[in-house]
């Protein structure tokens, strides 16, 4: 039973909602002509077509659209029928091939008294619902091919597409207000519109004019675009403006479109049936603002950081720094008596925030000005910056000295200035050569390496060459450069130990506290003699780890002093505060014991080991420094020779032409020539390939260094990549046999190979922390070791912090004056072995 029921009840389903799908059927197609008008009219106001047309145009748009809009629904209306609901079940019936719906209709005509009969009668009845129960409701037919062949509809179902993509809804609020006259007016009527766009560095928006139409005043900034359009008949609306200044070419008033610039205060009015008008006033733009506090951050190597501070109402679009010398306060003697060349200033670009906002920032400008011939002078700094409209700021002048690097080896720093007094003045060139010939005069006693003493001598050669063939202008920067890579490689040396780096960053402090430095160069100087002392005591830890195995059954033979590494952090704050107190004479007595100590220590057990990968970096490529230092000393002697033989063949050459030519075995001769120029080349390949060389361990050396951040990371890659460059350059110039240009990049390598350095300290330097403090008990105990069972000093000096303040200073004078009388009567008596009398000389020659 209720198996029938479901199936009666699916059956009625069906027939109901076929019944609406012919209703829907009837529907459609007899409004789809009415939808498609509506919404064809509907998307054309949301498109604003109606904004372009003229009153009478509009109004009879709106009434045509009324009449067609309801003609179409009433011959909808007109043709729509019901349809029946026999007419869904015969649908239905015919959708199967054993119509059960006509069949379950049917009665029987015959056998009604047959039992038979009867019961063959059922069980058709029953096959025939079952075969109802599948029927489904069949699918409305949509189509309206045969009503509309064109596809009308779809296109009016694109353009509401597009209107709804393009248009605006507020467009349909004209539509509403036809009703009002004054809104009609405003609206319809004015047929013009207006855009104001701002200049684009202010990054304001662009204004609608006819939004503006309630305001009597504009604030406009200078450079403002307005682009103004008429439509409709010409003539009878008129723009004039009195703002963009311009008096030549102007259009006529009655031209539908006007676009043009603000550039002064005026009136902008159209003139017309809607007329409106504005007083337009130019908004402040005002010029920007730049200050500086005139310090600089120079660091040992003579790199200088300064920050500058910009603001502007709209942002800063560019600034440059001039540096000039200030004449007046130049003292005015020696090289610098002369009158000077005429020299260009310094103009540096200022850096800009790549992104952000440039109204108010604080920028930092990195810069090395130590191969200026103005540094370490009093100089003229302006700041200067600019706006998008060229207004332009500057500073007040600030009279300070430009930062350089200096110099404290004696040879060096006189190098430099001489260079100095060479780019000064053209007139110091005979002065300098002669100076230049008196430092190289002793070099057994000046120059350490013979190659320095040799380049000198060609720089000398080369500057009075040029003086007397009246090429000084054009080798003048040369002779510059050669100077400059002269006092850069006496006063870095060539140091082959961390023993020897140590003693001469001791060597240069004691020579500025001599020469009365100042502070800053005192307290740089301190800190690289704490380097130089940190990479000794890493070179012995890594040298008794090495030699743990051979000297672990050995005894100390107590003549080595046992130094930890925060002894000798107390030891160097000690100096430096006796410096900072200006007790120099012991502060310089302190430093000679520490020296004393460094030399015949050895690193106490536990506190050693190896040092960082980053510091280890830095140490082999210091050694690929010293190397390329090395090979350029080579191919500098090379040269040299090379220019003395084409001397004497020149004076040889000259003897033949007047006749004084000696007789010689010219066959001998000439295999000595072949033999020299085959000794020339093969001692160039040999260059060129240990050049090559180099270049392949210094790319190793660059793949080890680790991963450090900041910008000094990728500067010291920048620098090394540079010189791997140079040095690829070398080593073509070798091969072709160009020794000179060979030299030049070899410079430049070394030259960014202290670049490349000095970037990797500074950025290991930021990385690591600062050196380890020992704790106060500590401290005491290593005083209560330094002192004798009597409470005194045991000698070393190193750890009593009290015991420097009680020495007099007038003994100290008197004992030196001791040993300088008994220092020369010993070296006067010339019965003592050559050997101390040699020793003393040196102690002499030294004090």
């Amino acid at each position: 039973m209720s198996q029938r029921y479901f199936s009666v009840l699916r059956l009625n389903s069906a027939i109901l909602l076929t019944y609406l799908g012919l209703l829907s059927e009837q529907f459609f197609r007899r409004f789809w002509l009415f939808f498609s008008l509506s919404i064809s009219l509907l998307s054309l106001a949301i498109l604003g077509v109606h904004n372009n047309l003229g009153i009478d145009a509009l109004w009879f748009g709106n009434l045509a659209s009324v009449v067609i809009i309801g003609a179409s629904f009433f011959w909808g209306l007109w043709g729509f029928r019901f349809p029946r609901w026999s007419l869904s079940k015969q649908r239905l019936d015919q959708s199967l091939s054993a119509r059960p719906l006509q069949g379950l209709l049917d009665k029987p005509l015959l056998g009604q008294s047959d039992r038979v009969s009867k019961a063959l009668w059922t069980l058709h009845q029953r096959q025939l619902l079952v075969e109802a129960s599948k029927i489904k409701a069949l699918k409305p037919d949509l189509s309206l091919m045969q009503k509309d062949p064109f596809g009308l509809r779809f296109s009016a179902l694109l353009v509401f597409i597009l209107s709804v993509l393009f248009g605006s809804v507020w467009n349909l609020k004209t539509v509403i207000d036809l009703q009002d006259p004054q809104a009609l007016g405003e609206v319809v009527g004015s047929q013009w519109e207006g855009w104001i766009t701002p200049p684009a560095y202010s990054a304001l928006p662009t204004l609608y004019l006819n939004d503006l139409r309630k305001q009597s005043k504009l604030s406009l900034l200078k450079g403002t675009k307005v682009e103004a359009r008429i439509y409709g008949a010409l003539g009878r609306y008129i723009i004039t403006e009195t703002v963009s200044a311009r008096v030549e070419d102007l259009p006529p008033a009655s031209q539908p479109e006007k676009i043009f610039e603000v550039q002064q205060a005026g009136e902008l009015k159209i003139s017309g049936p809607h007329e409106a008008s504005w007083v337009v006033q130019i908004a402040p733009d005002f010029p920007p603002e730049v200050s500086w506090s005139g310090v600089f951050e120079t660091d040992f190597y003579g790199e200088s950081e300064f920050l500058f501070s910009a603001r502007d109402d709209f942002g800063v679009t560019g600034g440059s720094v001039r540096i000039e010398v200030d004449l007046n306060q130049v003292d005015r003697r020696f090289g610098l008596s002369s009158m000077p060349r005429v020299q260009n200033p310094i103009l540096l670009d200022l850096p800009m925030p790549l992104s952000g906002d440039r109204k108010d920032f604080d920028r930092k400008v990195i810069k090395d000005f130590s191969d200026s011939v103005w540094a370490n002078l009093p100089v003229k700094i302006l700041f200067d910056v600019q706006d998008a409209l060229l207004q332009s700021a500057q500073s007040t002048f600030v009279l300070t000295s430009l930062p350089g690097r200096r110099f404290f080896d004696p040879v060096a720093s006189a190098l430099i200035e001489q260079r100095r007094d060479l780019l000064w003045s053209d007139d110091n060139a005979k002065r300098v050569s002669k100076i230049l010939r008196a430092i190289s005069h002793k070099r057994e006693k000046v120059f350490s390496k013979e190659t320095d003493y040799l380049k000198l001598k060609f720089i000398i050669k080369r500057l009075e060459t040029s003086i007397d063939a009246g090429l000084l202008e054009e080798r003048r920067n040369e002779l510059a450069k050669a100077l400059w890579d002269l006092a850069l490689s006496i006063e870095d040396g060539d140091v082959d130990t961390a023993l020897e780096r140590m003693r001469r960053a001791q060597e240069r402090l004691t020579q500025a506290m001599k020469n009365g430095a100042s502070d800053e160069e005192i307290a740089e100087l301190m800190q690289e003699l704490r380097r130089a002392n940190d990479d000794y005591l890493r070179q012995l830890a890594r040298e008794s780890a090495k030699n743990r195995d051979q000297n672990q059954d050995q005894e100390h033979n107590g003549e080595s002093l046992e130094l930890s590494q925060n002894d000798l952090q107390d030891m160097m704050d000690r100096i430096q505060e006796l410096m900072e107190q200006g007790r120099m004479a012991e502060a310089q007595q302190a430093l000679e014991e520490l020296q004393e100590m460094m030399e015949n220590m050895r690193v106490a057990q536990g506190q050693g080991g190896g040092g960082s990968p980053g510091e280890q970096s830095a140490e082999d490529l210091t050694e690929t420094l010293r190397e390329q230092q090395r090979l350029s000393d080579e191919a500098f002697q090379n040269l040299q020779r090379e220019s003395n033989r084409s001397e004497n063949d020149k004076g040889e050459s000259q003897q033949s032409q007047s006749g004084q030519q000696q007789p010689r075995n010219e066959q001998a001769d000439g295999e000595n020539g072949e033999g020299e120029g085959l000794a020339k080349n093969q001692g160039e390949d040999n260059l060129a390939s240990r050049q090559g060389g180099l270049q392949k361990k210094l790319q190793d050396q660059q793949n080890e260094i680790p991963q450090l951040g900041g910008s000094k990371g990728e500067d010291t890659n920048q620098s090394l990549d540079d010189a791997q460059d140079a040095m690829r350059s070398a080593q073509d110039a070798l091969e072709e046999g160009d020794i000179s240009g060979a030299l030049d990049r070899q410079s430049e390598a070394m030259d960014s190979l202290r670049e490349g350095i000095r970037n990797l300290a500074q950025s290991l330097a930021k990385n690591n922390q600062g050196p380890r403090q020992g704790s106060r008990d500590e401290s005491e105990q290593r005083d209560r070791q330094s002192q004798d069972p009597l409470g005194r000093s045991s000698g070393s000096g190193a750890s009593n912090d009290a015991q420097g303040s009680e020495i007099d200073q007038r003994e100290m004078v008197k004992r030196a004056k001791e040993l300088l009388e008994e220092i020369r009567r010993r070296a006067g008596e010339r019965a003592r072995p050559d050997a101390e009398l040699n020793y003393l000389k040196k102690l002499l020659e030294k004090f």
